[in-house]
């Protein structure tokens, strides 16, 4: 360490050697707006105190992050951690990554359940209606036999609806109008014993179909055509950071709510794997639902919003958790009482 008019400045070599980093992930780190560039002096690049410090920091929190480290997966642990320095577009960028993760993991998951392999835009309708064939059959064995066939329907019709919305294109008119299409055809096909209203179902649907553009958008697992992405990235910094800081405290009372009905259901606990998942999602739904891009003066009434409706999940979950902690408990107690003599 040597004195310069700068002040106290540290060789960038020694610092990065100290934290077994490579100059590349330096450069990576400068180029992303993490950490200011070093001071350049006659012997070579320099940090000052404040540099190598933010340094070490994030050399720390690199050494948590399981995988691989781009700068968008540093900058969004380092956000959740509470540091608000980072550029947002990095944080959002490192939302879009994990999501982008769990969209590979549904589309190798539903590939498996289906059949039908995830190339978007390429996949036709017959494919989809033969794999809502097999996921009707597959869940009407188990089902009692004077239930099977309006069971199996329903579950035709589900299936052919979700699959169409994730795999077909961009065209919702047009998948609405090949849905109608299949319905009824499955409906000329009916038994008229059947339970499943065929004819009636098919008008319902009919006219439900075409008011669910918005929701086909959300569903689909084809990144080219998903709103998600570029609503993420077109909330406005404030309301992003604003439902940023109200995440974790709405994961943490979510969290306790599951902790507390898995106690008294006997229901698993989450691993910690499926804990980053749903929080993954639950900041997913909070930009989606709650942001507001034309208005970045409403940050608190984010918060309100959200608080108060955690608040009153929680108090609900207490009412029915204190009535099912009643009803396990005099149960336990039923078994010990004296048999009544006859």
């Amino acid at each position: 360490m040597r004195k310069q008019s700068l002040g106290p400045v540290i060789a960038l070599a020694d610092v990065l050697s100290s934290q077994r980093l490579p100059m590349k992930t330096w450069d990576a780190w400068v180029s992303a707006r993490l950490v200011e560039p070093a001071v350049r002096l006659d012997d070579g690049p320099a940090l000052d105190g404040a540099q190598a410090v933010r340094l070490m920091l994030l050399a720390a929190v690199r050494k948590e992050i399981r995988g691989r480290c781009t700068p968008e997966t540093l900058a969004f642990a380092l956000a959740r951690a509470g540091d608000r320095t980072v550029p947002v577009e990095l944080v959002k960028a490192g939302l879009i990554a994990r999501l982008t993760s769990l969209f590979g993991l549904a589309r190798r998951s539903l590939q498996t359940t289906t059949g039908i392999t995830p190339r978007f835009g390429t996949v036709k309708s017959a494919d989809i209606l033969a794999a809502a064939e097999r996921l009707a059959d597959r869940v009407a064995e188990n089902i009692p036999y004077e239930r099977r066939e309006a069971v199996a329907d329903a579950v035709r019709a589900g299936a052919f609806a979700a699959l169409s919305a994730i795999y077909l294109g961009v065209d919702v008119r047009a998948q609405s109008r090949r849905f109608r299409d299949v319905l009824r055809m499955l409906g000329a096909q009916a038994d008229p014993s059947a339970r499943l209203p065929a004819r009636a179902f098919v008008r319902g649907i009919s006219r439900f179909a075409d008011t669910l553009a918005d929701a086909r958008d959300l569903l689909t697992l084809d990144q080219r055509t998903s709103p998600i992405f570029r609503r993420i990235e077109s909330v406005p910094a404030d309301g992003f950071w604003a439902l940023f800081d109200i995440w974790p405290e709405l994961s943490w009372a979510i969290g306790r709510t599951w902790m507390r009905v898995a106690d008294v259901f006997a229901l698993p606990q989450l691993s910690e794997g499926e804990r980053e998942t749903f929080d993954t999602l639950l900041l997913t739904s909070l930009v989606l639902f709650c942001a507001d891009e034309s208005s970045v003066d409403q940050v608190e009434m984010y918060r309100a919003l959200v608080q108060s409706a955690g608040e009153t999940f929680e108090r609900a979950i207490d009412k029915v958790v204190s009535v099912a902690e009643i009803a396990v408990a005099v149960r336990r107690l039923l078994p010990e009482r004296d048999a009544v003599p006859a």
